[in-house]
This record gives structure tokens, sequence and C-alpha cells, in this order.
């Protein structure tokens, strides 16, 4: 088997990046350390634990870095990154009058990291394969 999840969100500036901008606006609801979600699987020891479990041996968890693109310039970058659920997620804890002025942060921040590709951000994953035992 090979999955690939997240690795922790100081890895992902694909989301860092934004959700700082976002953040200073809106909030996040607390899910608890162990709520599911996109970094349920973000820590190699809880990923070799549930494949373990799950009656795997032979894991590997392999680091990977990776360049993510998410639009032509930092206007488009904005438009899909603010689509994303966890983006919308916080844009609904925004007072209405307020979500343009965050909206414009983010497409302020993400001109940084404009270039001749388009805004490109980094992200971090865990490449993991495993085998079934017999």
């Amino acid at each position: 088997m090979c999955i690939a999840t997240w690795q922790p969100l100081g890895a992902n500036d694909w989301l860092a990046v934004p959700g700082a901008a976002l953040l200073r606006y809106g909030t996040l609801p607390d899910n608890g350390g162990d709520a599911p979600g996109m970094f349920a699987q973000s820590d190699p020891v809880v990923i070799s634990a549930v494949l373990t479990a799950a009656g795997f041996d032979h894991i590997i968890v392999t680091p990977v870095a990776v360049t993510m693109r998410f639009g032509a310039d930092a206007e488009a970058a904005t438009g899909y990154l603010t689509d994303t659920g966890i983006a919308r997620t916080v844009l609904d804890t925004i007072p209405p009058d307020r979500r343009e002025e965050a909206v414009e942060s983010v497409t302020a921040v993400l001109t940084h990291h404009e270039g001749p590709a388009g805004v490109e951000l980094g992200a971090g994953i865990w490449i993991t394969t495993a085998t079934r035992r017999s």
C-alpha cells in the first residue's frame, strides 16, 4: 500500500501563509488534537501506529517537499484558496462587513509569492508504504 498525507502545518506554507492573513480577522474552531481532519495523519508515529493496528508492517514514512501552484497571479490564487473548506470555515467567523478586507489581506500576502509560473507555495507530505501482514 502507498498513501500520501500532509506533514504538520508548519511544513505547509500553502496553508499557513494565507491562513495567517485570514486568522487576523477570524478564528478556527477548536477540534482538539485527536480530531479527524487534514492533519490527523501528520505525525509519522501516528501513521505507523494506525497501520500497525490495521495489520500492516514494513512501514516506511518518507518526507517529501513539493511546490504547489495556485494561480497565475495573487488574485487568482486568492480565489482558489479562499474557496477551500478550511478558508470558508474561517471566513464564516468574520463579520460580513470585514470579509472583503480579510480576502484582500490574503491577496496582499500572496503577491510576495508571485513568480514567472504564478503563485507558488511549498507543501510537505509524507509518502508512506506498507505491506499487509500475511
